[in-house]
């Protein structure tokens, strides 16, 4: 099996036990939002590496966009369950900016659902190949982009701005070193996760 292949396959696994983990601590605790929001984070990133296992080995138009489509739903459920998280955890969040952002990756789901090459592409044209510098080839799609992805990308932005100004204003509550720890932490995966996504 592949590097890439057995990576996304090894991180899914864990992300899903953690996942697993954080349902069963959720269950009992008394105020368990947090971590039920974190469990519902790790399934939304296991099953869209899962999902990646199929597309980057996908040998067909069809194929690739059934499986894309499913994995832009994976992708919604982790970044709506970030956005919850965030305001969960630090107890901060701006009405405004968690229901607008929240809104924004709804309507990218219903954008999904029904458009015939989901919320990012307009139409999948064909399929290339490209091989990453250990030789190992991965498929992806080229075609146009729809029209209606700006949604999922307005959600980030506001994703982003709700992140900032939550930690900031729980670092101004005193909770300097959660705010810290949260925000490097959400830096970290908002960038990794932005440049990796492109």
């Amino acid at each position: 099996m592949s590097p890439l292949i057995t990576g996304h396959i090894v991180v899914g696994t864990l992300c899903l036990t953690v996942g697993l983990i954080h349902l069963l601590v959720g269950f009992r605790k008394e105020d368990r939002r947090v971590d039920f929001l974190f469990a519902l984070m790790a399934i939304g990133i296991a099953g869209g590496l899962f999902l990646d296992t199929v597309m980057y080995r996908s040998s067909s138009i069809e194929m690739f966009n059934t499986t894309f489509r499913i994995h832009i739903y994976f992708d919604i459920l982790l970044w709506i369950s970030l956005i919850w998280f965030i305001a969960a955890y630090t107890g901060t969040a701006r009405r405004s900016l968690l229901l607008l952002s929240t809104l924004c990756y709804a309507a990218a789901g219903i954008v999904n659902f029904l458009s015939p090459y989901g919320a990012l592409y307009g139409e999948i044209t064909g399929l290339e190949s490209m091989t990453l510098p250990w030789g190992e080839s991965v498929v992806y799609a080229a075609g146009t982009p729809n029209p209606w992805r700006y949604l999922a990308d307005a959600g980030w932005i506001l994703l982003i701005v709700l992140s900032v100004d939550s930690c900031v204003r729980l670092y101004r509550r005193g909770a300097r070193g959660r705010a810290l720890t949260l925000g490097s932490a959400l830096f970290l995966v908002l960038i990794v996760a932005y440049v990796y996504g492109t």
